[in-house]
């Protein structure tokens, strides 16, 4: 069997395999303590079924996917029709890769999971909400009220789902704690 896109198939396989392993691993939690909670291993077993169910869509779809007919034209049209499209989307404003906001949002997503020890969740995930929804909206969205409202009201959304809602302990942060 030939596959006719095989990005997605590899996207597919490695979905199926990542949500697989996922609704193992949460196997592996520890039973609620009470009979009417749902237990830690709920979420992240469906969440890894889920994942594993739209892999092997994805995949069984790239291996029937009609290839595209190829176009029967003259090899330096092509290639100077690529180079007119490369200049004209040659704009800073526009680039398809912006590295410095990439590095900036993996450096943002390391330091929150370190700064969730130490700050707690719901500060930790406004702060890195904050930075990732500037960095998506672009230059100088930062300080705009929007930005600030949204990653608010996201962090705290999530922090009552999981608190109040579903009575998942959240870290409070070494700095709240207190000396005992």
């Amino acid at each position: 069997m030939l596959i006719k896109n095989k990005a997605s198939a590899l996207a597919g396989l490695l979905s199926i395999v990542g949500g697989l392993a996922a609704a193992v691993v949460a196997r592996g939690f520890p039973p609620s303590l009470t009979d009417t909670d749902i237990g830690p291993s709920v979420f992240p077993m469906a969440y890894g079924l889920v994942l594993a169910l739209l892999g092997l869509l994805l995949l069984v779809k790239s291996l029937w996917a009609r290839e595209p007919a190829a176009p029967k034209a003259d090899p330096s049209a092509v290639v100077s029709e690529a180079l007119q499209e490369a200049a004209d989307s040659a704009d800073p404003e526009h680039a398809p890769v912006h590295l410095g906001r990439l590095l900036l949002g993996v450096l943002g997503a390391a330091l929150y999971i370190a700064a969730i020890v130490y700050a707690g969740f719901a500060l930790s995930t406004v702060l890195y909400l904050w930075l990732m929804i500037s960095l998506l909206k672009g230059p100088g969205a930062m300080w705009r009220f929007s930005t600030i409202a949204l990653a608010v009201f996201i962090g705290l959304v999530v922090y009552g789902v999981f608190v109040e809602l579903l009575q998942v302990p959240l870290p409070a942060g070494e700095w709240f704690l207190g000396d005992d």
